[in-house]
């Protein structure tokens, strides 16, 4: 039992215990938080090469003081790290992130573009509900491992127990104020945000090309929308 919650799957038991450990970090310990799912992590190191910058750092710290810490530290290196290799890429195109919640790694996304887009003219596109997670399909128990779905209907059932809405939910006045304060006086037209649910919104949208997505839709369904 975890806040008063019985989580059945055991196995993201300590998963779980590192989300709440980095809700509550500051910046500098954050880094050291261990990241429940290493995954991210390229086979080449060779890629690896220009990614720990000081700019690259500021980035990701600037990101971590401005929203929560659903999207570890370790993570957020890794977009930013992969943005601008994306922005370095002989190849044209916007950059895109679908599911946003707080903006921690839209910070990310929109300052390492402002700081790497040698075009300077790259728009960075948002989509998401801001009304939180959508109901679970059933591709969604099936598809998701690694506890992921556990993990998930654990924060959902932490949610209803506080008396709160859908699972991860942030208006998007809030993400804006993020945005404004991590950001400062950025261009804004380069930042084009979409509410809505993803099979509503993203067949609508007007991207043409993309220099790199970032999906973000936590279950299985909004992720394949996306793609």
């Amino acid at each position: 039992v975890i806040n008063g919650i019985e989580v059945q799957d055991q196995a993201i038991v300590a998963e779980l215990q590192v989300y709440e450990k980095s809700q509550s970090a500051v910046p500098h310990e954050a880094e050291n938080i261990a990241d429940p799912y290493p995954c991210w992590k390229p086979k080449n190191d060779r890629l690896f090469e220009g990614f720990d910058s000081k700019v690259v750092t500021h980035i990701v710290n600037n990101a971590q003081a401005h929203s929560s810490y659903v999207v570890s530290y370790q993570r957020k290196r890794a977009s930013a790290f992969l943005t601008k290799a994306a922005l370095h890429l002989p190849t044209e195109g916007d950059v895109v992130e679908t599911g946003c919640y707080q903006g921690g790694s839209t910070i990310v996304l929109m300052q390492t573009m402002l700081e790497f887009d040698q075009c300077k003219n790259r728009k960075l596109w948002v989509f998401d509900s801001f009304e939180g997670l959508p109901d679970e399909v059933a591709g969604d128990g099936d598809l998701l491992v690694n506890g992921t779905l556990d993990f998930y209907r654990y924060q959902r059932a932490k949610s209803k127990h506080k008396g709160g809405g859908r699972l991860f939910f942030t208006s998007q006045a809030q993400f804006m104020k993020n945005m404004a304060a991590a950001l400062g006086n950025y261009d804004a037209t380069r930042l084009v945000v979409t509410k809505g649910w993803f099979n509503e919104t993203l067949r609508a949208s007007t991207v043409e090309k993309i220099s790199f997505l970032r999906l973000d839709g936590d279950l299985y369904d909004s992720t394949w929308q996306a793609l």
